[in-house]
């Protein structure tokens, strides 16, 4: 059985959607290889050890939002550090990891004698540290997993980079891919992006959607349940004016938020005047809020154009569960699975949409034609572990 080093920053232990993917494959390749995993001390209450942990150099104040003035202060000092002393954008938290990262992959090498690395991004000085430490181990294979777009997407800082510091986001993104055997994505649309951009490297890119474990569901029938709508994750601050506007007026429905930015989500409903019926809670661990998904009966979400063409784990963990999707964005590839299967009911975030929705929110009306039977066999992490190691096997290690 071969050897596999997964290294992933967040550590399997963390409740932060960056831990959850690698997670989930982790348990199911381990049928196929012998692995070892190697992550930072970002998010673990684990102690440090070589083996399988780095100490990360990253200023954890720059991960939250900012109240009070002393922590403004921290803030500021921490990001004049980072543009001071760093390259590209100063939000990557692997930004000076890179001695730590390739001594620690180093040492595995020499004693776990790994024939494939696994490395998933962001952040995505991860993956370029794995790219270099490829350049000098040709004979192994690498997986780069790009969980969320590089160089092309909104979030990590990118957007507002300066010519120079954009440029050199753009030179890591390319010696990455330069490097790796296998480029993996969640989404048809970042595989696109990718052929597109790199017509050159078409054969390593390969679509790994997200999966779920979910088989079958314990939900409680429509008339049981006791909350209405329901949604976890982070609420885009791109959609606070959209749900401002669809609740500026009295609901009876019960209304749940589990978000991550449940603090700065509840500053902005309180601004708005609109508390009624609208509860705002923190992001809870992940059995607990399945629990909850199955004592509601519609999944609620707003999205942002950034992400109306990403079908992320929860959507496809609220399908397993069948829970009708009541979504707003802006229409994408994300609204037309949804209509396209009959999982629910889409709402673009326009003036026509908006009015729309607040009358269903009002009188919830049962969707006839929801496909309680959609087939999610092929979005379980058994069956696209097993495609990516078949994958894997195929990809022949390269000599760049």
């Amino acid at each position: 059985m071969k050897n596999t080093l997964i290294l992933n920053y967040l550590h399997f232990s963390s409740a932060k959607i960056g831990a959850k993917r690698w997670r989930n494959i982790s348990n199911e390749i381990i049928k196929y290889r012998n692995i070892q995993v190697l992550f930072s001390d970002f998010d673990s209450s684990n102690p440090i050890n070589k083996e399988t942990l780095f100490k990360s150099n990253y200023f954890r104040i720059l991960d939250r939002v900012s109240r009070t003035f002393l922590e403004k202060i921290k803030y500021r000092l921490a990001y004049w550090v980072n543009m001071a002393f760093g390259k590209g954008t100063p939000y990557d938290k692997a930004l000076f990891d890179k001695k730590q990262v390739l001594k620690s992959l180093v040492f595995l090498f020499s004693n776990f004698k790994f024939n494939e690395l696994i490395v998933s991004g962001a952040p995505f000085n991860l993956c370029y540290y794995a790219a270099i430490f490829k350049s000098n181990n040709s004979k192994i294979k690498l997986i780069v997993d790009f969980r969320d777009p590089w160089t092309w997407g909104e979030g990590y800082g990118i957007s507002g980079l300066s010519e120079k510091r954009f440029a050199w986001e753009n030179h890591k993104e390319h010696y990455c891919i330069s490097q790796a055997d296998l480029i993996t994505v969640p989404s048809e649309s970042m595989k696109k992006f990718l052929i597109k951009k790199y017509p050159e490297y078409v054969e390593k890119f390969y679509l790994l959607p997200h999966g779920t474990n979910i088989i079958g569901t314990n939900r409680n029938k429509t008339e049981n349940c006791i909350v209405d709508f329901i949604y976890g994750g982070t609420v885009y601050p791109e959609t606070f004016e959209d749900i401002t506007k669809v609740f500026d007026e009295s609901f009876d429905q019960n209304v749940q938020f589990y978000c991550s930015n449940n603090l700065q989500f509840e500053e902005v409903l309180l601004n708005k005047k609109l508390t009624d019926g609208i509860v705002v809670n923190p992001q809870m661990e992940e059995y607990r809020f399945i629990a909850e998904l199955c004592n509601s009966n519609y999944y609620l979400a707003f999205f942002p154009e950034r992400y109306k063409d990403f079908i992320s784990t929860k959507f496809i963990e609220i399908i397993a569960l069948k829970i009708p999707i009541i979504l707003m964005s802006p229409k994408g590839v994300l609204s037309d699975f949804i209509e396209s299967n009959n999982l629910g009911i889409h709402f673009e975030n326009d003036i026509l949409g908006r009015g729309s929705l607040k009358n269903f929110l009002k009188k919830p009306t049962e969707i006839l034609d929801y496909n309680s039977k959609f087939d999610i066999s092929s979005y379980k992490w058994s069956t696209l572990t097993k495609e990516l190691i078949d994958k894997i096997e195929e990809a022949k290690p390269l000599s760049n």
